[in-house]
């Protein structure tokens, strides 16, 4: 869902449940593989839990500059929880059954982990009733010590289950988050041991509990046990005491969801009340788009008014166009943003203005680049009646050369058909810098504006209404004082004659 390309016209941004993730819809980026083509892309790279949640994230669209990821999404406030699971791994657990438990285990620990809760686990074996917890993994949020403890599991002893759960009642009390959910989940495979040396009957551990004050809702996994069984009965009697259900377990394979409808409940909203708003996000370096250039300003008539009109650019060196935006009507402005490492032509196209161009040379550029121009628009009319000339931007020469170079063709394309379809008379006038000597770059300038004349004529011009004149470097826009003044001076000018 929500596909966003970011301007680099390579970085994808998406939201899937499809690709395996940390809750329901989670964002995912992938990378175009080749300029030339749109069907090959990396393999989708999950954001990552410091962005995504157990909830939907989705509507993801990423800052021009790559480093902000802006959402809106409906914020949940949930309350933490601690679920503590009191596991029987007896002897009689082993093979495939200490197997299941494990994957069920980590399975539940997961999920609850994702639902803002911590865990922790308690495990009974041996024969010393007094002593009947195993092992113990405390409260944690961490899933790598979870499978790490989990891991280490391994089958053993009888079940001395209810001086284990006189226990565990008192560990989630003491140890858990006060203002958080409660829940044990206990799970055993068989009677509890004959605990006569220890006095202690399962009402003599609720008993206790109650006078502690440590009851915690419990729910119960008879795990393939006889449902005649005390090992049933006794786990039916815990979690009507405390509030909780017993879930029958019949084989290994269903012990996993059984495990997950148990805990399901303890997930909650803290409250009723949502709210919708915007959202930021801070990407890291590895998450971030490809650098982009930002090309921003005004298009202006002859009289400094804002007008409405489209700009359309392309890649100069593949000549294709990439792309078309509209200005704002009400002041002018446009904004675009074009990846690195191309050089772009940029023309406005509006019905009876000339279409003046720009370029933008990104090709060996390795940091944002930002740049502010305001466009002057003139009609036809205009530039026949008052003898307006505008450079013609998007024609390039070698230095100190008159060839023209490829990259050259769609201006004079433009122009070409803009002359041969009006019968215009027009003056190409050709201008350099004030590098090498008078002489030279007034040969230079002539011999510029002439390659200009030669390709528009071969394109369908009247060779007899196109004037050319070079100026060298009599007429510079600027003082020449740096290699960008420089090649601004550097041009070739186009003006309508009156005939």
């Amino acid at each position: 869902r929500s596909p966003f390309l970011h301007p680099d016209m390579k970085t994808l941004y998406f939201s899937s449940d499809g690709h395996g993730g940390l809750g329901k819809l989670d964002v995912f980026m992938s990378t175009r593989l080749h300029d030339s083509c749109w069907t090959c892309w990396s393999q989708p790279i999950n954001l990552g839990k410091e962005i995504n949640t157990i909830e939907s994230d989705w509507g993801y669209k990423i800052s021009t500059d790559g480093k902000t990821a802006y959402f809106t999404k409906e914020k949940n406030n949930y309350k933490k929880n601690s679920l503590l699971l009191l596991l029987d791994i007896s002897g009689s657990m082993k093979g495939e059954k200490i197997e299941s438990l494990k994957e069920a285990a980590k399975d539940v620990c997961r999920n609850a982990i994702n639902n803002n809760s911590k865990v922790s686990i308690m495990a009974f074996t041996g024969s010393n009733c007094n002593f009947p917890i195993d092992t113990i993994l405390n409260f944690t949020n961490n899933i790598n010590d979870v499978d790490n403890y989990i891991n280490s599991l391994y089958a053993d002893g009888r079940t001395p289950m209810y001086n284990a759960y006189i226990l565990a009642s008192k560990y989630i009390h003491n140890n858990a988050d006060k203002n958080s959910n409660k829940m044990i989940l206990l799970m055993t495979d068989g009677n509890s041991t004959d605990q006569v040396d220890c006095g202690r009957t399962l009402d003599d551990a609720l008993k206790l509990i109650r006078h502690n004050r440590d009851k915690v809702q419990t729910q119960t996994i008879p795990f393939m046990v006889d449902s005649a069984s005390v090992a049933f009965s006794d786990l039916n009697r815990i979690s009507e005491y405390t509030g909780g259900e017993l879930y029958y377990v019949e084989n290994t394979a269903s012990l996993k969801s059984s495990f997950s409808k148990a805990t399901s409940s303890l997930y909650g909203i803290n409250t009723s009340s949502t709210r919708k708003d915007i959202y930021t996000i801070n990407l890291p370096d590895h998450l971030r788009p490809d650098l982009v250039a930002t090309v921003e300003g005004k298009l202006l008539d002859s009289k400094n008014e804002p007008i409405d009109a489209s700009i359309r650019f392309e890649d100069l060196e593949s000549n294709k166009l990439i792309g078309k935006i509209k200005n704002n009507p009400e002041d002018g402005s446009y904004f675009i943003v074009l990846p690195l490492g191309k050089l772009y032509g940029l023309y406005i196209d509006k019905k009876n203005y000339f279409p003046i161009s720009n370029n933008l040379d990104l090709r060996n550029e390795n940091k944002i680049i930002e740049i502010e121009n305001n466009i002057p628009l003139y009609t036809f009319e205009e530039m026949i009646e008052e003898g307006i000339a505008v450079p013609i931007n998007n024609i390039f020469f070698d230095s100190g050369l008159s060839e023209l170079k490829d990259y050259s063709i769609p201006e004079l394309r433009r122009i070409s058909k803009i002359i041969s379809d009006n019968n215009l008379t027009v003056e190409l006038s050709g201008h350099t810098d004030n590098i090498d000597s008078e002489e030279f770059n007034l040969k230079l300038s002539e011999d510029r504006a002439n390659a200009v004349k030669i390709f528009l004529v071969s394109n369908g011009c009247d060779e007899n209404k196109i004037i050319t004149i070079g100026y060298g470097e009599s007429q510079p826009l600027n003082n020449n004082s740096n290699s960008k003044e420089r090649k601004e001076n550097r041009r070739v000018e186009f003006k309508f004659v009156k005939n």
